[in-house]
């Protein structure tokens, strides 16, 4: 029976050898297209994608030789190089693109004389919130990390019921949202027991990616919990802050 699992194996590798260059293509495809639209994350995974097709496209090559299935093999090597070779170039031209080419979010939204902002305080200083256990309103405070773009919150809230708290933030102008893949992620703090007026979030780290280093604009930054029975997500208050974006 193994013997019989493993034929059928090497058997799948040189019967079908062809899938995994026309896999690859396709994947290399995706990657220049998404390179266009400037979709970074998914260009990365492609690229991936394509190693792994990769991988399977050698060992489709090593199952050929063995079975004596030479034109298949020499097939399978032929293809395999020229996609080496155009994953090597779309490879290069995606660090090229991702590390030069400059993120003008900042610049497309200067900020306005009408816009009321907070700036985020320097990462080490000191914040004191108004504790008040009768208070419905909550406190949200935001520190610049060691990197433009990178930054801490803290966040304090009258009873809240088990569940998550978390940030989403948009340009102000145009309300567009900022990191949406990943800010949730990022931000999110657990709920669990909490009573009274006190802090939930304590120098929670989370990134903005629009924009590049200097090129300010304005944020809303919103705070939302989700409750952990009902899955219901409310927002808790939000404040306008001056933001810049983490040059990658």
């Amino acid at each position: 029976m193994p013997n019989n699992f493993e034929n059928k194996k090497k058997s799948f590798f040189v019967n079908f050898w062809w899938v995994f260059p026309v896999v690859d293509v396709v994947c290399l495809l995706m990657v220049w297209l998404s390179l266009q639209h400037e979709l970074l994350d998914l260009a990365a995974f492609l690229i991936i994608a394509s190693i792994l097709i990769m991988v399977a496209q050698v060992i489709s090559f090593v199952c050929c030789i063995c079975k004596k299935e030479w034109w298949r093999g020499v097939a399978s090597a032929i293809v395999g190089i020229i996609c080496f070779s155009a994953f090597s170039i779309v490879s290069f031209l995606f660090l090229t693109i991702a590390n030069s080419q400059p993120d003008t979010f900042g610049k497309e939204h200067p900020i306005t004389e009408e816009l009321v902002f907070e700036v985020p305080k320097n990462e080490y200083d000191d914040f004191e919130p108004i504790i008040d256990s009768l208070s419905s309103d909550g406190e949200l405070q935001i520190w610049n990390d060691f990197q433009g773009g990178m930054y801490q919150y803290s966040f304090y809230y009258p009873e809240l019921p088990d569940g998550e708290v978390f940030l989403r933030c948009f340009e102000v102008q145009e309300n567009i949202g900022l990191s949406s893949s990943r800010l949730q992620k990022a931000s999110m703090v657990e709920v669990k027991n909490h009573s009274d007026f006190g802090i939930i979030a304590d120098r929670q780290r989370f990134t903005i990616y629009e924009g590049d280093w200097g090129d300010y604009y304005v944020a809303r930054v919103e705070v939302w919990h989700k409750n952990a029975s009902t899955g219901k997500e409310t927002k808790l208050m939000e404040k306008n802050y001056q933001v810049e974006g983490w040059m990658r």
